[in-house]
């Protein structure tokens, strides 16, 4: 899965502010405008500019300027905010997440990561992934690598809501293969395409 993106806002600015920067008043090259500085032209992503950027040179990747001690503290960060998304307090008052549980208290970790509080951190999906397998026993949540979804360890059960059918949770979430996946598809389309010819073929109701 992709990587999530930070995009820093370049505020807009007048054609005769562009101007005057054009002509040496903030700086050639080196200020907002050209392809080492903040600015417009290269980008405040370019090789030579602050770092990460949505807007760079290079396309918008920003992990490509990450180093690995900065992946990992967000990564972690990222972890930490995850934990407060099962946190006792958070989970009374927080319904979104409980009625995404599954029957075993699982929720899927691309919908946590969507969370503002996580995305927040830019954090790379593989590297959240990366700190969740090696969570330690005295962690609040656990993860399931083969499904990537986290569930509070202990009590889940307890903050599970009811559903249709008399029990709770919704169905477990299985991680399916992408052969698996172009399966279902196609045969949702199946499914979609005879129920068309079906009604296509249907007589027409005379309403008079």
């Amino acid at each position: 899965m992709s990587a999530w993106k930070l995009v820093e806002a370049v505020p807009e600015e007048s054609p005769a502010k562009a101007a005057q920067d054009n002509q040496g008043g903030r700086g050639n090259n080196a200020g907002r405008g050209a392809s080492s500085g903040r600015g417009r032209g290269g980008g405040r992503g370019s090789s030579s500019g602050r770092g990460y950027a949505g807007r760079g040179s290079n396309g918008g990747d920003y992990t490509a300027y990450l180093s690995a001690a900065d992946r990992n503290y967000l990564s972690h960060m990222a972890v930490q905010q995850l934990e407060y998304i099962f946190d006792l307090d958070n989970l009374c008052m927080d319904t979104f997440v409980r009625s995404y549980m599954d029957e075993a208290g699982f929720v899927p970790l691309p919908l946590l990561c969507t969370y503002q509080n996580v995305a927040a951190y830019g954090a790379p999906y593989v590297d959240v992934v990366e700190r969740l397998n090696e969570l330690t026993a005295e962690r609040k949540i656990e993860f399931d690598p083969s499904n990537e979804t986290v569930r509070l360890k202990v009590g889940w059960e307890n903050w599970l809501m009811p559903n249709a059918t008399g029990g709770k949770g919704v169905p477990r979430y299985v991680k399916q293969t992408p052969e698996q996946q172009q399966a279902y598809l196609q045969q949702q389309q199946a499914t979609f395409e005879s129920e068309q010819a079906a009604e296509e073929a249907a007589p027409a109701v005379d309403s008079a």
